[in-house]
Parts: structure tokens; sequence; C-alpha cells
């Protein structure tokens, strides 16, 4: 996720989040639903990335939370192939969006 990303690639994001419980309709980012499905190596990342900034803007707040991620899975794993199974566990699909998303 490099560069700017579209309003439309950003609320695909939120979407994801809320339907899988990761934000509140009012764009609190919730950590248990999240950890649920993550690695545990990976669970202080998600502790770390659910303290971002709040903004008013859902959609840019579920896109810099998914940045994070991301940009701290690197750090975690320097090895290419365990950082591809590491992002390859974050699969998700939204059927509200009807958007599959791999990040």
């Amino acid at each position: 996720m490099s560069g700017e990303a579209s309003d439309k690639m950003k609320c695909n994001f939120k979407c994801i989040m809320q339907a899988n419980g990761g934000m509140t309709e009012d764009g609190k980012l919730v950590l248990a639903p999240m950890l649920e499905h993550a690695p545990e190596k990976m669970h202080a990342v998600f502790k770390e990335c659910v303290e971002i900034e709040p903004s008013a803007d859902l959609c840019d707040l579920a896109f810099r939370h998914n940045k994070c991620l991301r940009d701290k899975a690197v750090e975690v794993s320097t090895n290419l192939s365990r950082r591809r199974a590491l992002i390859d566990t974050f699969f998700c699909s939204c059927s509200v969006c009807g958007v599959s998303i791999v990040f």
C-alpha cells in the first residue's frame, strides 16, 4: 500500500472492518474481533495499530489502520515467504460491498 489510495479503496477497507466487527458504525476500532483471526505473533502489531489517531472520515481511518498493519507486518517478519504467509492470513471478503481484498 504505497502512494495515495482512492476514496473507493479506503471505503472498501471500512466496509470490511465493519462487516467483520473490527470497526463500529461510529468508527471505534475494536481489537477483540481482529485478534481472533490474527496469528499470535501479530497481536502486538494489532494492539499498536488499533491506537491510531481517530478521524471523522471512517474510510480514511480504516485505510490508515490497515496501512499500519501492513507496515508493521514487514517489521515483524523480514523473510519474504514468511511475510507473504502472514499477509495471506488477512484475506477478507465483504459481501456487503461485494469486494475481496488481500492486504
